[in-house]
């Protein structure tokens, strides 16, 4: 496995001793992603054998990937990011995965595709949101589906939303 950090000269040899440490005392599991998401102006990219097999995942490759689709917000949340389009959340990123949001049509597209869903780790174990499945990998290079799943996930998201009941002001 090959890890590359792409960020400014002068904060390089920080990044990279703060990035040692973290490997050295095991917090960082490499065993499920190859991208991390990190902070501001930088870009960690992770490579599995193979340094031609690499993506990156950071907002700008985000914007560029679901441009056929159309505009994208990228809010970091959580450790990574929400894709937000027309004011409702219709994916997230977490450990260098894009997941969409899904619903009773498209989940049987994801478990087609041997895709997951969405899971994080608590202090009593590993927890799935089902709502959220991970992005195939085959559309990272076909633009035209990618835009067609990301239209099925942002009309689940706006269904949760309009189905949401409204709070009213006191």
């Amino acid at each position: 496995m090959k890890i590359t950090l792409e960020t400014p000269a002068p904060t390089q040899k920080r990044i990279s001793a703060r990035f040692g440490r973290l490997l050295r005392a095991g917090t960082v599991n490499f065993g499920a992603f190859d991208v991390l998401v990190p902070a501001r102006g930088q870009r960690v990219v992770m490579t599995s054998g193979n340094s031609t097999d690499s993506k990156t995942v950071d907002a700008e490759f985000i914007r560029d990937l679901f441009q056929p689709f159309g505009a994208v917000t990228v809010r970091r949340m959580f450790g990574g990011a929400g894709l937000f389009a027309d004011g409702v959340m219709f994916g997230l990123v977490s450990d260098g995965q894009i997941y969409l949001k899904a619903d009773a049509t498209t989940l049987t597209w994801y478990e087609h595709e041997c895709c997951g869903p969405f899971e994080y780790s608590t202090k009593h174990g590993k927890r799935a949101l089902t709502s959220y499945w991970r992005l195939p990998d085959r559309l990272y290079d076909d633009a035209d589906e990618l835009a067609q799943w990301a239209r099925h996930a942002l009309k689940a998201a706006h269904e949760v939303a309009a189905a949401k009941p409204t709070v009213g002001k006191k």
